[in-house]
Order: C-alpha cells, then sequence, then structure tokens
C-alpha cells in the first residue's frame, strides 16, 4: 500500500511541476488593422495614463494570470508579430497590475522590428498568415521594474522574446505606438502573444 501511494505522489509531482514548465504561445492582444497603434508616440501614452492609470481603467483585455492558469509560473515571455515588410519599426509599452485595485505600474517600453522570418500560421487559430513576420529585434528605451527585463534578440532574421519577472503582478497589458503602417516604415497589423515558465 506504502508502495502504491509513494507512486502516486511520484506521478502528482510530476504532472503538477516537470509537466507544467512551460506553456505554448497564447494571444494577448491583435491590433488589426495596419494603423495598429493606441497612441501616436509613447509621451502620449504616458500622459493619457496620468489621468487613467488605476485598476478600474485597466483594458478590458488585459491578461489576468490568475484565470490563465490558477498558479503563476515565475516568468511571463513575450513575442511580436506584424506587417509587411522586414525592418518595419513599431514601439511598445507594458504595464501591470496587482490584486484587484492599485495603479498601473510601468515595467518597460521599447522599440521593435520586424525580420525576415515569416509567420506562415497564426499561433492561435493555425490559420494561413500573408505579409506577416516574426520581430527580430527588441531595443528597451526604458525599464523601472523591480526585476530588469531580459530581452532574446535574433537579429539574424529570426525571432525575439522579451521575459519579465511577475513579482507579484496580475493583469499585464501592452500598449502599441508608432505602428502607423501607411508609413511604409513603421509595422502595423500587430499581434502580441505570450507564454510563461519556470527557472
Amino acid at each position: 500500500m506504502k508502495k502504491i501511494i509513494g507512486l502516486l505522489l511520484i506521478l502528482f509531482l510530476c504532472s503538477t511541476s516537470f509537466g507544467a514548465t512551460q506553456r505554448s504561445l497564447q494571444l494577448l492582444r491583435n491590433v488589426g488593422d495596419g494603423n495598429s497603434q493606441d497612441y501616436d508616440s509613447n509621451s502620449l501614452l504616458i500622459a493619457a495614463l496620468k489621468d487613467a492609470g488605476d485598476f478600474a481603467h485597466k483594458p478590458t483585455g488585459a491578461l489576468k494570470l490568475s484565470t490563465a492558469f490558477g498558479s503563476p509560473m515565475d516568468n511571463l515571455q513575450l513575442y511580436f508579430l506584424g506587417g509587411i515588410a522586414d525592418n518595419n519599426t513599431f514601439s511598445f509599452t507594458i504595464v501591470g497590475w496587482r490584486a484587484e485595485n492599485g495603479p498601473a505600474e510601468f515595467i518597460a517600453s521599447g522599440n521593435a522590428i520586424l525580420g525576415g522570418q515569416k509567420v506562415l500560421l497564426y499561433p492561435e487559430t493555425g490559420l494561413t498568415a500573408t505579409n506577416r513576420l516574426w520581430v527580430d529585434t527588441i531595443v528597451l528605451t526604458d525599464h523601472e521594474w523591480i526585476v530588469d527585463p531580459v530581452v532574446g534578440n535574433n537579429a539574424e532574421n529570426g525571432v525575439a522574446s522579451l521575459i519579465i519577472k511577475i513579482s507579484g503582478l496580475k493583469y499585464f497589458w501592452v500598449y502599441i505606438t508608432n505602428a502607423d503602417n501607411t508609413t511604409t516604415t513603421e509595422a502595423g497589423y500587430i499581434r502580441v502573444y505570450w507564454s510563461m515558465f519556470e527557472d
């Protein structure tokens, strides 16, 4: 009987720990069209958050980690894609909120550059993507978070990601700026994906 209980305990630990060390990509937001920006610039976004940065004004689509998994992992990993050409650029700002009240907490802002690796299928639907490219370069322009975010770049037309320690936050959102593809130099059709993993 003790052997059976021991075996069940091992199986339980494997399923709840080793089997939950990473997650597949999930869609955080699909900005949609060629003018994929929430604001024309990061400065306008920061000004807006001064007047509407409290918990009650957070975006309705903000990622709620406890809803996603029940027990959050330590590391939030973000990926970006967009259109329509290699070297098109856009900017982003990441904020978070704790529990069920409090202000928006600034995490990081930066610039992203589309690379040459094509998005063949959208991860969340499996549908064919046309003229969509993964971001291969992320450059942080400002970050004030408790633990410095980690950028994993692959500027040789690979895929870049941004890793953030959640440090007690429960909700996250990524604002997009400087993303008007009608300019021909800025990216549009931005999608943001997220995953999590344990150290």
